[in-house]
């Protein structure tokens, strides 16, 4: 049995008077001044507060002890060895000899049993993994000093000549960080933790035994 129901075509009146009353209906919201807009989101930033060659952004010495090795980093200007200065400050061993490029300390930090996740926190280590966030292939890290629900801001060093520098960066953006590494994470429940300085030393000395 055949519908009696029209079929309705493009171009036919029907579609085009409702194709009408759509326009005039959107004419009619727009004649209200926009109240019903669709709000845009705000565009994720980054925002370098403090830059410069020498070490004027760093309030933690690191420039007058910057020609030192920490953690079998290169000295002077480097990413990995301002944020392993960092974390000794914090109370860290000096003797972890298992972390290279930026872009492998996530990896390496998850074989030795510290946490990895993407909450960042103050004292943890903002990394970005090889290629990420427009870094280069060697990868980056830095030590985030402050959080917001929008935002981080880290104190950062690059190799090999600089900037050591502040950034605030907003989550979203591209230039947000792979992944936050917490040495010193405080345990929460069935969440696996990073140790503190004295299990640090009690697992170096194994590590080291071992390998």
């Amino acid at each position: 049995m055949k519908s009696k129901r029209k079929q309705q075509v493009e171009g036919s009146p029907t579609i085009q008077s409702r194709r009408g009353a759509v326009i005039a209906s959107a004419v009619a919201l727009l004649s209200f001044g926009g109240m019903f807009a669709v709000a845009q989101p705000a565009s994720a930033t980054v925002t370098t507060t403090c830059t410069g060659s020498g070490y004027k952004c760093d309030t933690t010495g690191y420039g007058k002890a910057a020609n030192k090795s920490y953690w079998t980093m290169a000295p002077g200007h480097n990413c990995t060895n301002y944020v392993a200065y960092r974390l000794i400050q914090d109370g860290m061993p000096t003797n972890i000899t298992w972390l290279h490029n930026g872009g492998d300390w996530a990896r390496e930090a998850r074989k030795h049993h510290v946490l990895v996740d993407k909450n960042p926190t103050v004292g943890s280590v903002a990394q970005w993994n090889s290629g990420a966030g427009g870094v280069s292939s060697s990868g980056h890290v830095a030590y985030v000093t402050a959080v917001t629900a929008d935002t981080i801001t880290v104190a950062e060093d690059n190799y090999p000549s600089g900037p050591n520098q502040i950034r605030v960066i907003t989550h979203g953006d591209p230039g947000w960080p792979s992944n936050f590494i917490h040495f010193t994470a405080v345990p929460t429940a069935g969440q696996q933790v990073g140790p503190n300085a004295a299990q640090w030393q009690v697992f170096v000395a194994d590590y080291q035994r071992t390998f």
